[in-house]
């Protein structure tokens, strides 16, 4: 769909040009690159490291055709390969990714995707929160079979990533969020009820996504 969108674009600039319009292409070429990073991150419901980089190039070559900034991006290409690089070897050394920690003194569990993907499914696991966090990365929990006895809290950071919840239809759940350039899906259907529980997610979506289902 990406390469036909992409054909079009280019095909109805050639004719404009034919026509006598005149096209800036490096500023058409750089539109591009970050319609390409927006549409890998609806596609795959995460950020990852190419969609970063498309949309650094596009967007840098975009302030470079506008004369905004004059250092070519070859220029700044390596450092920033060097920064991401040596970010994510940290967060290996420091063991951050696909974390899974039970605290049971209060009922808490906490699961990271930092720089990779954390799939997890909790069965008949009587907790009052858990926090998920994916950062360059993503997390995807099952939590159709988790049994509670009191309300649960899930607290959602998404940075630069994806979390998928599957839920139950047991309980009623509630939604608050917060989303700078990104969003929430929400793909469940279960009716509020009285005399069921509550499953309260919190989140907040920085260039990231999560999705209810």
């Amino acid at each position: 769909m990406l390469l036909g969108i992409i054909i079009v674009i280019i095909g109805f600039s050639c004719l404009l040009e034919n026509l006598g319009i005149s096209i800036n292409w490096g500023i058409l070429v750089s539109l591009l690159l970050i319609l390409s990073c927006f549409y890998l991150i609806l596609r795959d419901k995460k950020i990852t490291f190419w969609s970063i980089i498309l949309f650094i190039i596009g967007m840098w070559n975009l302030l470079l055709n506008l004369n905004v900034v004059t250092l070519e991006f070859s220029g700044i290409l390596w450092p920033i390969l060097l920064v991401l690089t040596g970010i994510s070897i940290i967060f290996n050394k420091l063991k951050l990714k696909n974390i899974r920690r039970n605290e049971k003194e209060n009922k808490t569990l906490v699961f990271n995707g930092i720089f990779s993907g954390c799939v997890e499914k909790i069965i008949n696991e009587d907790v009052q929160e858990i926090k998920v966090r994916a950062i360059f990365g993503g997390v995807e929990l099952d939590l159709t079979n988790l049994k509670i006895t009191e309300n649960l809290n899930i607290h959602v950071y998404s940075i630069f990533g994806g979390v998928d919840l599957l839920l139950s239809d047991d309980y009623n759940i509630v939604v608050s969020s917060t989303s700078i350039f990104g969003g929430v899906e929400n793909k469940h259907n279960s009716k509020e009820e009285k005399n069921k529980k509550n499953i309260n997610i919190n989140i907040i979506n920085i260039f990231g996504g999560t999705d209810l289902k």
